[in-house]
């Protein structure tokens, strides 16, 4: 028998082949290794109205998707948290789903491979309505992280979910901000609409982030609050003044970038480099800076989940 260098044995050797397996399927399933308990759920989402949301026209599966979403709306106005995960579910799994290779056609064995599969995704629908598409999306998963923050948290579990709806709400193709003229009014206010989710998503990363309490999240809290806060002000001004700032992202961008500067300050005492240089992250550090917290969170999730800690 092969003994490992501690003299565990077959333990070690078992833990050996789990890790070895792991990394396996993460290289087969890489979205579905990285995603949070509310996107694997889109895999189980198979009754027979979604089903049939999904085979539909543009229009109709984007009328029923709305449905769902209104009823998550409403769940969560009414304070049902849970039940409006649950509908936000749904919502997204009309466009955006996971489906498990059963029959282990595509590698692996069978179920191993579960894949992303998109429906009326860019490319397969007209420009004005893939951008209707990820204008619908970026709101459900901007509502699901507004849901995700109304949990109480100690433990800080779901930072890591909140910022992977955020990301996906940020990566939609949503509609630019047009002139405003008369003969585009209807996509500019849709662009506005679109625009001011972003400034959410932004502010609800910022918030995920913060919960992390370290100087690293802080940074990337205050690059996202000062994003959110230039694309609020460019809003406000393009929308011919019909609009007001959003104050809870200025004041906690306040807020925030006063902590920075006084950890800097403290910083400072001891380091040089970017700590020393105020607030200001040049765009390679923050690419540098989000790709860590990103795999971070991946990591800390996939260990959640295969240590079977509950998350929602």
């Amino acid at each position: 028998m092969i003994m490992g260098g501690d003299g565990g044995g077959m333990p070690s050797i078992l833990q050996a082949a789990v890790q070895m397996k792991s990394a396996q399927l993460a290289e087969m399933r890489p979205d579905w290794e990285a995603a949070p308990p509310f996107m694997r759920h889109t895999e189980q989402i198979g009754v027979e109205e979604v089903a049939q949301a999904r085979g539909m026209d543009f229009e109709g599966s984007l009328a029923a998707a709305e449905r769902w979403k209104g009823a998550g709306n409403d769940a969560f106005k009414a304070g049902e948290i849970e039940p409006a995960i649950e509908e936000y579910e749904r919502a997204i799994s009309v466009f955006t789903y996971f489906e498990r290779d059963e029959a282990g056609v595509k590698g692996g064995k069978p179920g191993e491979v579960v894949e992303l599969v998109h429906t009326h995704a860019p490319g397969s629908v007209c420009e004005e309505d893939a951008d209707r598409r990820g204008a619908f999306l970026a709101s459900v998963y901007a509502n699901v992280a507004a849901c995700l923050l109304k949990f109480d948290d100690p433990e800080n579990r779901l930072a890591a979910q909140v910022v992977y709806a955020c990301d996906r709400c940020l990566a939609e193709q949503v509609p630019c901000i047009s002139d405003g003229s008369d003969e585009e009014l209807g996509t500019h206010a849709a662009a506005i609409s679109a625009q001011q989710i972003r400034v959410k998503a932004l502010f609800r990363r910022a918030q995920a982030r913060l919960r992390n309490d370290t100087v690293a999240d802080l940074e990337l809290a205050v690059a996202d609050l000062t994003k959110a806060s230039r694309l609020d002000n460019e809003v406000c001004r393009r929308s011919g003044g019909g609009l007001k700032a959003n104050k809870e992202v200025h004041r906690l961008l306040a807020k925030q970038k006063k902590l920075l500067s006084a950890q800097n300050a403290k910083d400072g005492k001891t380091f040089s480099g970017m700590f020393g240089r105020g607030v200001v992250i040049t765009e390679e550090e923050e690419r540098d800076i989000h790709q860590q917290a990103h795999e971070d969170n991946v990591a800390n999730m996939k260990a959640r989940i295969e240590a079977g800690l509950p998350f929602v």
